[in-house]
């Protein structure tokens, strides 16, 4: 005679009592990850971005190989330049991509059902901070690792050859996709701030392009020196052969994902405030 199986006993309703299942991290993380996957602006926007890295990269170290008679350097830095105009369009897409991300559930009101979910809101908001970040990461590390392959024998036998025994060189490819991956989580938590996905975009975009030339143009040098903190002035200087600006490459690095944290961080506190 087998055994009887043991059940949950019911609630009087006939259903099982709720505090037999437990909401942990790890299932919100889970969670959050088949949302951000299953999404085809996704997919799409990922593989834009290796697109966009890697035909840019192509592109401009064939243009500077047909045209070493005119170009004004030579070495490090004009090896490098390449990967990094691949980076200033790349970081576009992965500014809509960390926006998208929080506020296309604003716009459709699943963000209702998501902090329903997890009451407490915090652990849902970490989830995507880390999925963000982690993604763009990974693909960007893809991408980045594609273009070294491609370009490298373009520019090998000449005077800008890329050279990954360089640690200057060495620096920018690494921290190619940590840079990215910074300015993901920037876009993301500006996304939580403002709720709005135009909103969001036009905020990063404002933050990481326009507002540093601005500053950067008025001849007054406490404002040129504050200038340099923000948030892509200072992560761009890890992506710099010779960095001439404060701050140094790895504390740009810093600044630039403590601007994300503290604007994620107000942005959780405000969330936990405000009506879903």
């Amino acid at each position: 005679m087998s055994a009887a199986a043991t059940l949950p006993a019911p609630s009087a309703e006939g259903v099982v009592p709720a505090s037999k299942y437990h909401l942990t991290f790890g299932r919100v993380l889970r969670s959050e990850f088949v949302k951000f996957r299953t999404l085809r602006s996704t997919v799409w926007t990922l593989a834009i971005t290796i697109v966009v890295l890697v035909g840019l990269a192509t592109l401009f170290a064939a243009i500077f190989r047909a045209n070493l008679d005119n170009i004004g350097s030579t070495g490090a830095e004009a090896a490098t330049t390449p990967i990094v105009t691949g980076v200033g369009f790349g970081q576009l897409v992965l500014a809509v991509l960390g926006a998208l991300t929080i506020t296309g559930e604003y716009s459709t009101g699943m963000i209702r059902s998501t902090f329903s979910a997890v009451p407490t809101r915090t652990p849902a908001l970490v989830a995507k901070a880390v999925v963000v970040v982690v993604s763009a990461l990974v693909v960007t590390a893809i991408a980045t690792a594609i273009t070294v392959a491609v370009i490298t024998p373009i520019l090998s036998g000449s005077p800008i050859a890329l050279d990954l025994s360089d640690p200057d060189v060495l620096r920018v490819v690494v921290g190619t996709p940590l840079y990215l991956a910074g300015i993901a989580l920037l876009a993301l938590a500006l996304g939580i701030l403002i709720r709005n996905s135009a909103g969001a975009i036009f905020g990063v975009i404002g933050l990481v392009l326009v507002i540093n030339p601005i500053l950067s143009g008025i001849p007054v040098k406490w404002v040129n020196d504050w200038a340099q903190y923000l948030p892509s002035a200072a992560g761009q200087q890890l992506l710099t052969v010779h960095p001439t600006n404060d701050p140094a490459p790895w504390p740009g690095l810093l600044v630039l994902f403590a601007w994300g944290v503290v604007l994620f961080g107000i942005g959780v506190f405000l969330a936990k405030k405000r009506d879903a």
